[in-house]
Formats: C-alpha cells, structure tokens, sequence
C-alpha cells in the first residue's frame, strides 16, 4: 500500500473485514487507539498529535498535588477567554472543571461561565445542581455540539486518561476486584477474553499491547497500572478530539481550538505519571478519589466521597455522521477508513 498524502487525526472503530478491529470494539467500542509512544501497535495510519511529556521532567513533580493542577489550569483558562461554556455531565470529571472555576473566580464574575446540561447530568448529580447551578450560573439545557457557539466550549474529557480506565471497573465487575492488584499478565487475557467473547481474541489483543509497558514512566506490576498506561498513552489522542466527529459541519480544524478540555495540561499529565498511589485505593469507591476530595472541600458534601463513576458520555456520543477526520480537516467515510488500516499493526 503506498502512503496516504494525509493522516488520521481521529476516527471510529468502524474497520470492516479485520478481526483485531473486530475484537477491539468489544473490548473499548468505538475507541481507535492511537499510541502516543515509540512503539505504535495502532491499527490505523494515524499521525501522533499529542506527545507525552517528557521523561526527563518528572523530576520533582511530586509535590505538585491534583489539587494544584486544577487551580493552576482554572486561572488559565479564565486568563485566556473572557467567558466559558462548560459542558456538565454531572459526572465527577466535568464537576471538578466547574468547581475550579469557581473557585478561581469571585462571586460577581461567575456571570462569565454558562453551563451546558441535561436531564441527565441533574439525574446523575442533584445536590450538585440545586447548590451550586440552578439560579445561580447561566444554564442552557442540552447535551451540546461544539459547532452550535461561537464561544469556547469546555469539557471533563481527559481525565479517564489521568486516573485509570473505565475498564478497572468492568475488570472489578467480571474478576472482582482484587484481581486489579493481581500481575496484569495473569488478568488481562482472561478480561479481554470475557468482554470479546473468545479466549483467542483475549489473549491476541494483550499481547499486541504488552509492549507499552517497557516505555512507562515506572514498572507497571498490576492491572490497574497497565490499564492505566492503556489509557494514558494509547487513548489520548482519540478522546481529545472525538468530538469532531460528531460535528456535522465541514470546518472541522476551526473546531479544534473552540472546544478545549479541563484536564489538558501538561501539569496533570505529569501528576498522573508521578501519583500512582492515589488513583486507586483498597476500594473501588476510592476511584478518582483525588477528584472527590476536590470537590468536597468546596462542596462540604462527604457522602459524595463514596461516589462511583457513572459512564455519562454514551449519551452524548452517538450516531456519528462522520468515520474519521484527517489532519488536513477533511471527513472521511466509512467505506474510505478501510485505505488507512495499516498492512501490519
């Protein structure tokens, strides 16, 4: 196959006919993952748009606590846009966007964020709501599309990316959860054997990834640490821009810089890579419990230190009208992906 005068950006597991594509969408749905390492078990030609942060910085991040982090990336964002829309899910990660900036701004200026919401993120979040959003903060009822503003829209994604994978919480489901502190050599190919029906499939898809793990910044020993690692290298690219694909708009590079997300930051990243005791505790309720706790001691609210994520995003990511969009901005078709599946991932 000669190479493409262009590359992926983001795009649907929507490959036909390939059966690594096909056991991948069991395991991660529509997730293409794109490897932001040396070592690119992509199944797509993507080009690498999101680099790790460099190795040779971890050095004293520490002391940088998440909490840090967020007050750092509010004052930011507030110093780069004068208003921002905030896309609440009710979840735990667009929570910890919102009250950072609220935080970050005093009283007489929360006229500078709007909120964009559902039915669903008040379902998923009440007290939330009734405290610190209704009647207080401009609210407009939708789940939201970016090409509907003309101002900077700004979400929650990311922070999976940060603390873990939704997959810890299947792995605690199907294998229980000790077996995230098991040797993820033992666990993974019985959990991606569970979730794609066949054992062949699991044990073909974890050794095509286990290679990562020789390029992570600290000896990955568990499951939680290697789905960690998953996330953070291999999903990054493909949750920061999967919202172009759900934009029925041609100006899909226009976009880029009008939807921003929360947890974008250099500084989290390295959080992430330096903090691997506080992603996960002795219980699955202590899940982003770093994130919790930041919204506690603004809330007061501790019983919802015992919050469990809620997956909230299927509602939002649907039907997309687009297979993929390249680097030049251009949409691509479903039958057209197929000219991009590399000739051996």
């Amino acid at each position: 196959m000669t190479e493409l005068p262009t590359q992926l950006l983001v795009a649907r597991n929507l490959v036909a006919g390939h059966s690594l594509a096909s056991g991948l969408r069991q395991v991660l749905g529509g997730v293409v993952t794109t490897s932001r390492l040396a070592i690119k078990p992509d199944l797509l030609r993507f080009a690498a748009c999101c680099p790790m942060p460099n190795p040779a910085s971890l050095a004293g991040r520490q002391d940088v606590s998440f909490a840090d982090c967020c007050d750092a990336r509010a004052q930011e964002l507030l110093a780069a846009n004068s208003h921002l829309h905030i896309m609440w899910s009710g979840g735990i990660d667009s929570t910890v966007t919102l009250v950072a900036l609220l935080k970050a701004l005093p009283v007489h200026e929360h006229d500078r964020l709007s909120v964009f919401l559902s039915s669903h993120s008040i379902m998923e979040n009440p007290a939330f709501y009734h405290t610190q959003i209704a009647g207080k903060l401009t609210v407009q009822r939708t789940v939201g599309k970016a090409g509907l503003f003309d101002e900077v829209v700004l979400t929650g994604e990311l922070g999976d990316q940060l603390f873990g994978s939704d997959l810890m919480l299947e792995c605690t489901r199907r294998l229980g959860f000790d077996s995230l502190s098991r040797p993820y050599a033992e666990v993974l190919p019985n959990l991606f054997a569970s979730l794609s029906g066949d054992a062949q499939m699991g044990e073909t898809i974890y050794r095509h990834y286990a290679p990562i793990a020789t390029q992570a910044p600290y000896p990955l020993a568990s499951t939680q640490d290697f789905l960690w690692w998953w996330n953070f290298s291999q999903k990054w690219q493909h949750v920061k821009f999967r919202h172009l694909l759900y934009e029925q708009r041609a100006d899909y590079r226009a976009l880029i810089g009008r939807v921003q997300h929360f947890f974008d930051s250099e500084a989290f990243q390295y959080w992430s890579m330096t903090h691997p005791a506080e992603k996960m505790g002795d219980r699955i309720d202590t899940y982003k419990m770093p994130a919790k706790l930041y919204i506690v001691d603004f809330t007061g609210d501790a019983g919802y230190l015992t919050k469990l994520k809620i997956g909230s995003l299927c509602r939002v990511f649907k039907y997309p009208p687009v297979a993929a969009i390249t680097t030049d901005g251009l949409p691509v078709d479903q039958a057209g992906l197929q000219a991009f599946v590399r000739s051996s991932p």
